[in-house]
């Protein structure tokens, strides 16, 4: 009997140490998967120091998914952010154009991607320059972008996780961020306004531990400048996600560190 007791306390025991590692099994492969999703999420997104020659010194955001291009570019003199969409084609031609709040091509970028020479490093982009407003007539220039590196710092990505709300006449909105790697984070957006509602659920994409931006789709930009605990939302064409009667604008101030709602999505 006692025999038969000590062989059942061991298979016990086995079957414990088992399902301990079949547990920390699951928990490795887990930590492996987010890993490659934020390598494979980081990979996407190139940050560079442009110049058009005769006009000011610019910094662009691009993010290139197969053949499809998003980003912006901001006017470091003017303070001012452009959002951009485009493609890159077979022969590896980019045609980057810049857009305003009515989706209309405000200027144009055609170039190539360094192909590893000395005079076109592989870390660069150059081409023509088009200015495609109306009063501009032909203006155009070269350009040129160079590829940088940034590293936003840990606890900087940490205080931005969480969840934020925003009300107001009738307004209730929340947005929830956890990032998922250094330049990328998902993203859950909701408004609701009487019969109104929208969402937003993706990967938002991280300029600095002070701006994250989303690209979705008919041009939506959505702008989400981050303060001490508060998130000022900014749309351009986003009616796609919440019809006309409603938007994600607003100041929306963070209630949580907890981001579980994406998880959970």
């Amino acid at each position: 009997m006692i025999k038969y007791s000590f062989f059942v306390v061991l298979c016990l025991l086995a079957f414990v140490n088992c399902k301990d590692e079949t547990a920390a099994e699951k928990e490795a492969k887990q930590e492996t998967r987010e890993l490659i999703e934020a390598a494979q999420a980081d990979n996407k997104v190139k940050l560079y120091d442009g110049k058009i020659e005769g006009k000011d010194n610019i910094e662009v955001q691009l993010i290139t998914e197969e053949k499809k291009v998003n980003g912006f570019y901001i006017n470091r003199v003017q303070g001012v952010l452009y959002p951009i969409k485009g493609v890159k084609r077979d022969n590896g031609t980019l045609e980057l154009s810049v857009y305003d709040d009515t989706g209309g091509t405000i200027e144009l970028f055609i170039g190539h991607q360094g192909v590893g020479t000395s005079e076109s490093p592989n870390n660069t982009i150059k081409g023509k320059w088009f200015n495609k407003q109306e009063d501009a007539g032909d203006e155009q220039s070269t350009f040129t972008f160079v590829e940088k590196e940034v590293v936003i710092a840990q606890e900087d990505l940490k205080s931005i996780q969480g969840t934020y709300e925003y009300t107001i006449q009738g307004y209730s909105s929340s947005i929830i961020i956890k990032p998922i790697g250094n330049k990328t984070v998902k993203l859950q957006s909701i408004v609701t306004y009487g019969s109104c509602t929208g969402e937003i659920n993706g990967e938002a994409y991280i300029y600095n531990n002070k701006l994250i931006n989303f690209f979705g789709e008919d041009n939506c930009f959505l702008k989400l400048e981050i303060g001490e605990n508060t998130i000022n939302a900014s749309e351009i064409s986003c009616s796609f996600y919440h019809g006309h009667s409603c938007i994600f604008d607003g100041t929306y101030r963070k209630v949580s560190d907890d981001s579980k709602w994406i998880m959970d999505s």
